[in-house]
């Protein structure tokens, strides 16, 4: 059995977001509860190729606690104009968590964290029309946990990255085991990747991250034996290859290292192959089957680097496309366009000082960025931090 990592959040400095899930579907949640409203449509943005989903998250920006439950929201961007499409979320802390749209842009799956004891129950793995409207849970966190602690909160398993499939039908979700103390083994076997159908709640895990020995053995000896987090899924246009950005923080002599490394996880046989290390926030282009990621980090003090790049879908032949220095140089969240000539991602250090966060656009082929979103566009409610992002394939 692997060892269970005993990991520090503050360590982990990333952009994405976190969450757990394998449990039957729950009943129908009344959409009034993220009623869907609409913001200024002046904000300064150029036409995208698409609609761009943002997970706007507020709360304390110099620390990385969020302290803001249920101040968190959804916002579509298309032709410079911001909507609302879901508002009153619980976004997890320091950007981890999930945000996929359906391939046909009717839907939205999203994840969320407890709020805490004295509100109503959040967690879970949710989906709402990109209207809006249909608001519901499709799944609670896996069944080990809901029956060692029935109210779920302080659990350290999570429902965390999300990607919806080029079927049009199953949504792969990673399911992720978050605590700084040590806790119980058990816990570790419901950690993975799981599938599951959009229209029905039915899950099945596919990779076992305590299996990762024999499962991927590479991966296994960058972690020394212990049990990795899932921060990042994309599907590839063949259906089947589950691409994940893998993190772990190996035990043994010496300073604790963040290891980071991108999985092509085939969901069939559930065997995994390291395809690039480093490398974190891997997405894959949704025709061409190409590769982006993210390397390197910055520290407290905007001291570091990091480097968008794009690469083959076996993670070969890889370029640089953007590379950020700076309490502003921290790149994040990538997302392909429709026609894969372009990448969006997030600038801004997550969580740190007074630092703010950036939406750009990069042409693939010329290496040239924009901005086309910044949280002082008008429309957008003040302290707004952009944490995630996710390329619609179909406009709103």
């Amino acid at each position: 059995m692997a060892r269970i990592m005993v990991y520090s959040l503050v360590a982990l400095i990333v952009a994405p977001l976190a969450l757990v899930v394998g449990g039957a579907p729950s009943a129908r949640t009344p959409a009034a509860s993220l009623r869907p409203s609409f913001a200024s449509p002046r904000a300064a943005a150029s036409v995208l190729n698409g609609s761009l989903l943002i997970v706007d998250q507020q709360g304390d920006r110099s620390t990385q606690v969020q302290i803001g439950a249920g101040h968190d929201e959804i916002l579509a961007l298309q032709d410079g104009a911001i909507r609302v499409v879901a508002q009153g979320l619980t976004a997890t802390c320091c950007g981890f968590g999930g945000l996929a749209p359906s391939p046909r842009g009717r839907y939205i799956a999203f994840s969320q964290e407890p709020k805490g004891l004295d509100k109503p129950p959040t967690e879970g793995l949710w989906l709402v029309s990109t209207n809006g409207v249909g608001l519901r849970r499709l799944l609670l966190p896996p069944p080990a946990a809901r029956l060692r602690n029935p109210d779920r909160y302080g659990e350290p398993l999570s429902i965390a990255p999300i990607a919806w499939s080029p079927d049009r039908y199953t949504l792969a979700y990673a399911v992720d085991l978050f605590t700084d103390t040590p806790t119980n083994p058990d816990f570790a076997h419901d950690a993975g990747i799981w599938l599951t159908r959009y229209d029905q709640g039915t899950t099945r895990q596919v990779f076992k991250l305590v299996s990762i020995a024999t499962a991927a053995p590479r991966l296994n000896a960058l972690c020394r034996g212990t049990v990795p987090l899932i921060e990042e899924l994309s599907w590839r246009p063949d259906g089947r290859t589950v691409v994940a950005s893998a993190s772990c923080i190996p035990l043994g002599p010496g300073p604790l290292v963040n290891v980071r490394a991108i999985v092509a996880v085939d969901t069939l046989t559930g065997k995994g192959e390291v395809l690039v290390t480093p490398g974190r926030d891997a997405a894959v282009a949704p025709t061409t089957g190409r590769l982006t990621y993210v390397t390197g980090s910055l520290d407290l003090h905007g001291r570091g680097r990091t480097t968008l790049w794009v690469a083959d879908a076996q993670g070969q032949h890889a370029r640089p496309l953007v590379t950020g220095q700076g309490l502003q140089g921290q790149i994040g969240s990538p997302t392909w366009s429709p026609d894969g000539r372009s990448i969006a991602y997030i600038t801004g250090q997550a969580g740190f000082g007074n630092a703010t966060t950036t939406i750009c656009v990069v042409d693939v082929a010329t290496g040239q960025s924009r901005t086309v979103l910044t949280p002082q566009a008008p429309g957008l409610p003040v302290g707004s931090y952009f944490v995630r992002l996710a390329w619609m394939h179909a406009l709103l």
